[in-house]
């Protein structure tokens, strides 16, 4: 499922994950925000969703990291970030795997 920023790709309109946290919720590859209003559950919910602009992400991609190479932009993640969500992606494998538990160090 995509966000129906490339047309290479099939989509829907329908979601096939929520995510969900005590101050709301997204829906994915919606991109539907959920919340309440004010404070606690007994507030109003609003919705919000999150528009992906029509555009190929793989160039999206090589164009960022180019223009990281030449030096007139930031990356997006660093280093440190890069190694935690592969620590993160790991321990997921190694937890499906084995079926126990996994702590980050």
């Amino acid at each position: 499922m995509t966000l129906g920023e490339s047309k290479a790709y099939p989509h829907t309109d329908q979601f096939c994950y929520m995510i969900a946290g005590t101050k709301g919720s997204l829906t994915v590859p919606r991109l539907d925000v959920w919340g309440h209003e004010g404070d606690g559950w007994w507030s109003p919910i609003r919705s919000e969703r999150s528009i992906v602009p029509e555009q190929d992400p793989l160039t999206l991609q090589i164009r960022h990291f180019c223009d990281v190479i030449r030096g007139s932009a930031k990356p997006i993640l660093d280093g440190r970030g890069g190694t935690r969500t592969l620590e993160a992606t790991l321990a997921v494998k190694t937890a499906a795997e084995t079926g126990e538990m996994v702590r980050l160090p």
